[in-house]
């Protein structure tokens, strides 16, 4: 018997729990982008009173970062409201993973680059697709 990786895209079923969880998940995401921008005005504006004769120097500095920001949030308020347009039973993509697949003669080949799923409902393996086995 030999034993070979493969990686797994987990996919998501999602329901009222698991919107719900990714509610609560971008919308913290969406407050410590909020508190990053306020500390960054803040050492903005703090770095200006120190150092009066470079503002314009400092202000250019940060408003490279300070527009990271602004776009990271607009990004995570569009996924907000994306979520909430989302219907029940829609197949979010997750996390990858390694799984340990094991062959042994006279097995069926697998590809280990071929796409293998793993269907998740409620912390429920419901399916895996693509294992290649029976």
């Amino acid at each position: 018997m030999l034993k070979i990786i493969r990686n797994a895209q987990v996919k998501y079923i999602l329901t009222d729990a698991k919107k719900e969880e990714i509610k609560k998940q971008l919308e913290s995401e969406l407050h410590q982008t909020k508190r990053e921008l306020a500390q960054l005005t803040f050492q903005m504006q703090k770095s200006i009173k120190s150092q009066k004769h470079n503002e314009e120097t400092i202000r250019k500095r940060y408003k490279e970062e300070y527009i990271k920001k602004e776009e990271q949030m607009k990004s995570q308020t569009f996924q907000l409201d994306q979520l909430g347009l989302l219907q029940n039973g829609t197949e979010l993509k997750g996390e990858t993973v390694e799984t340990m697949t094991e062959l042994s003669i006279g097995d069926e080949w697998v590809n280990p680059s071929d796409p293998l799923e793993i269907i998740v409902k409620d912390g429920i393996i419901l399916d895996i697709r693509g294992s290649g086995q029976k």
